[in-house]
């Protein structure tokens, strides 16, 4: 895996992460300054049965921009692999953007690309802080026309008025080619419904010139008279 920083600020705690026929692997890159680039290797074992052919192998990317924080930047990004085989999708599949507050609905649309009929599990691949459902769900796509799934989002510790990449991987589940497709969307995540939040700031301020008039009235108080 290559990765270049585009930004304008170095990346720390580089890692990039991926999914792909049923194991998961890891890899941890050097800091990046902007304009360079840094090069890992993500390494899948062979332990679950797989087909060959068209495989969507969805990465993960996180960073930071801070030394020693916590806070971490993560984006989605996604591979095409032709395995052993090359194949043609078996369905296209397509998602519009959606706003989330706490729970919403993703629509995905599905037609087959072949005039085949397809049974298609439709996995939705999140950032940390966006939930979609496990397992996912499975739809019989027709040979002729368009069918569409509702897919439930919920959000988990998403940052208000963020915008999320997410990734929509549509399986085929017959036949001994894989022929999985893939659409890419955008979750806005709502701004925060609640008033108290907008008041913190007024109220840290009220609170900091009560206590000040406090230890004024105070100080009055106590100070010897001449």
């Amino acid at each position: 895996m290559d990765v270049r920083n585009t930004g304008g600020g170095r990346l720390r705690s580089l890692r990039v992460s991926g999914d792909l026929i049923g194991s998961h692997a890891e890899a941890s890159l050097a800091d990046l300054d902007p304009g360079r680039s840094a090069s890992g290797v993500l390494t899948f074992p062979y332990d679950h049965e797989w087909r060959p052919g068209r495989h969507v192998l969805p990465l993960g990317v996180e960073y930071a921009l801070e030394p020693g924080t916590s806070l971490l930047t993560h984006v989605r990004a996604y591979l095409l692999l032709q395995l052993a085989t090359s194949a043609e999708p078996a369905v296209a599949v397509s998602a519009p953007e959606v706003t989330l507050d706490v729970r919403t609905r993703l629509p995905v649309s599905l037609e087959s690309a072949d005039r085949q009929p397809h049974r298609v599990r439709v996995r939705v691949e999140t950032p940390p802080g966006l939930v979609a459902p496990d397992p996912p769900p499975v739809v019989d796509v027709p040979a002729l026309g368009r069918v569409s799934v509702d897919v439930p989002l919920l959000c988990g510790a998403a940052p208000r008025d963020s915008r999320l990449g997410i990734l929509i991987v549509a399986e085929a589940l017959e036949g001994p080619v894989e022929r999985m497709a893939l659409a890419t969307t955008v979750v806005a995540i709502a701004s925060d419904p609640a008033w108290l939040p907008k008041l913190r700031a007024p109220l840290a301020l009220l609170a900091f010139v009560l206590l000040g008039a406090g230890l004024v009235a105070e100080w009055r108080r106590v100070r010897p008279s001449r």
